[in-house]
């Protein structure tokens, strides 16, 4: 017998999050019902803007974790589960460890 799995709240996301870089914070927001956006919030002020600096750290569908194609879309692929977000970098999930060039020195 198939069960149902647990919806994903944003305090879950909020739970599962790595701790954002010195001077950084994170914003969760629902997106639509299936969708959560995770933005990283920077310590920069521009001066054309009163908005805050931000970039999309991650999607959350499903419990797994996605890179972002833009602000408003995630990618199709997804990088790992939401138990995995706290080993992913804090700063963005778009270039995963096992994508970074460091990797190869």
């Amino acid at each position: 017998m198939a069960t149902k799995s647990k919806k994903v709240t944003l305090q879950d996301v909020e739970a599962s999050l790595p701790s954002p870089p010195e001077g950084f914070s994170y914003k969760v927001e629902q997106v639509s019902s299936l969708i959560i956006r995770v933005w990283l919030l920077h310590p920069d002020v521009f001066t054309y803007t009163n908005e805050p600096v931000r970039t999309v750290h991650c999607f959350i569908k499903s419990g797994k974790v996605y890179p972002a194609r833009n602000w408003k879309t995630p990618r199709i692929k997804s990088v790992g589960t939401l138990i995995d977000l706290k080993t992913l970098s804090s700063y963005t999930v778009i270039n995963t460890p096992e994508n970074t060039l460091i990797n190869l020195l």
